[in-house]
């Protein structure tokens, strides 16, 4: 996942008035990934590439996939609610945050 994409869903949601403290913890999270990480350490974390045995991987108590998970949780049970239903923003944001977050469900539903 390219950080400029993760970024420009940030700034779309920052557009939406009314989001729950969940999810602004969630993109305030993330800002701090895209703040503390160059681009290429941020596409290397969360490519989903094996370059090594599991066994060497350093455990990462905070890991940018994951939060990206998160907010994309969050961000769907948010635009469930009915009075959220026809909000076109808030539907594109939840649909790139699957792509994001889930890349293969299209492939393989």
């Amino acid at each position: 996942m390219e950080k400029n994409e993760v970024k420009a869903i940030l700034d779309d949601l920052g557009k939406i008035d009314d989001l729950p403290h969940q999810v602004q913890e969630k993109v305030r999270e993330l800002r701090g990934y895209i703040l503390e990480m160059n681009d290429d350490d941020f596409s290397k974390l969360t490519n989903g590439a094996v370059s090594h045995p599991a066994s060497e991987e350093p455990y990462r108590e905070r890991d940018p996939r994951y939060a990206v998970e998160e907010l994309y949780v969050a961000v769907n049970e948010y635009s469930s609610a009915p009075s959220k239903k026809d909000d076109k923003l808030l539907s594109s944001i939840v649909h790139r945050l699957a792509g994001l977050s889930h890349p293969y469900d299209r492939d393989f539903p």
